[in-house]
């Protein structure tokens, strides 16, 4: 007789499949079946039944998204932070003020979607920029090709392949980004590079997972 989990873990399988067939569709804003929500309540019972509990909204509808080439900057010059923090790419993560002293941290976003590893952290003080530090990916270009991306149950699937087991995980966020995958590499950082879309799935207070989200055409 079929275990019931794998039995059901084949079936999850199976709709991710049928979903990755659809996404074109949903991708281009078309109306997803009835069955999404179902097809979610299945994939986050199974999660639970692995000790891997959802605890944000996960359906997080597929897009198509261009590759952006970025440009990385490593610098304490106050100037050039200034002007990275008045473009139109930097977003507030953070601010924290204590004894007159103000400090902001930035963010790159593009389209709505945050470039992973890309920050600064500027210190005010008087009213005016004291100090810098910047490790920013500053955003080039996006290529004209856009790439359909995978579902998050997709990324789902993956994590729990992973990270499946007797310790109890909670995930705090899932959501669409952009990735430069360096796991691999060796020597100084390209000054240029290309960043792709990817899931990023935020666990346990603050831990990342990331998978590749663009589908191979």
């Amino acid at each position: 007789m079929m275990d019931w989990r794998h039995a059901k873990t084949i079936l999850i399988i199976a709709l991710i499949i049928t979903d990755l067939f659809l996404v074109g569709v949903i991708a281009r804003g078309d109306s997803a079946n009835d069955t999404g929500t179902d097809n979610s309540a299945m994939l986050e019972e199974i999660l639970a039944e692995n000790n891997i509990y959802v605890d944000c909204d996960a359906d997080v509808r597929p897009a198509e998204m261009p590759a952006l080439t970025v440009q990385y900057i490593e610098s304490d010059d106050v100037m050039l932070a200034e002007k990275l923090a008045q473009s139109g790419h930097a977003v507030v993560l953070d601010v924290d003020e204590s004894s007159g002293v103000r400090k902001v941290t930035y963010g790159t976003e593009v389209d709505g979607y945050p470039v992973e590893e890309s920050f600064m952290v500027c210190t005010y003080r008087g009213g005016g920029m004291a100090s810098a530090d910047i490790r920013w990916l500053d955003p080039v270009n996006l290529s004209q090709r856009k790439m359909a991306t995978g579902s998050s149950a997709s990324a789902l699937i993956g994590f729990m392949s992973e990270y499946s087991g007797d310790k109890e995980i909670h995930i705090q966020d899932v959501r669409l980004i952009y990735w430069l995958d360096e796991s691999g590499t060796e020597g100084d950082r390209p000054v240029y590079d290309t960043a792709l879309p990817a899931w990023k799935i935020t666990y346990d207070g603050g831990r990342a997972y990331y998978q590749e989200a663009g589908l191979q055409q």
